[in-house]
């Protein structure tokens, strides 16, 4: 084994990694572009190296971690990752995204009712989170 698929494999080892994170590491620590695209093709064939795996786990892990929909689509679009891969595994249901973001509100916030107009900082957060404008209202008004 070549010393560039060994650093390859080592960093999959650790965790998944799309094709653009891969190669912008590999390009850092000196190899040659040809060869890492040549490398990367190889270790996909293989199995070892999917897109379609690293954009599955990578929007779980941010769902989970109380990110929303826009977020996950920027961070994911920044990865490498296609737009088709992305919605689909990005869920639809808008409801869920509801859900999500009185979730991660509540966490944060919790149960505070609001009176009048919401904090510019509560709605400041969750748009930095990723989440819509619209849903960020309709959570103060359902919480009024």
């Amino acid at each position: 084994m070549t010393d560039l698929r060994n650093r390859a494999i080592s960093f999959l080892a650790r965790r998944e990694h799309s094709q653009e994170e891969l190669k912008r590491k590999l390009v850092t620590r000196g190899y040659k572009l040809p060869e890492i695209e040549t490398e990367l093709a190889s270790l996909a064939r293989e199995g070892l190296q999917s897109d379609e795996r690293y954009a599955e786990a990578y929007v779980r892990q941010r769902i989970e971690s109380g990110f929303g929909r826009r977020r996950i689509i920027a961070e994911l679009q920044q990865r490498g990752i296609e737009n088709s891969l992305i919605q689909q595994y990005l869920p639809r249901d808008e409801s869920f995204w509801f859900e999500t973001l009185s979730s991660v509100w509540k966490n944060k916030y919790g149960y505070q009712s609001v009176k009048g107009k919401p904090s510019a900082n509560q709605v400041r957060f969750l748009l930095q989170r990723g989440f819509d404008l619209e849903q960020i209202y309709k959570l103060f008004k359902k919480n009024e």
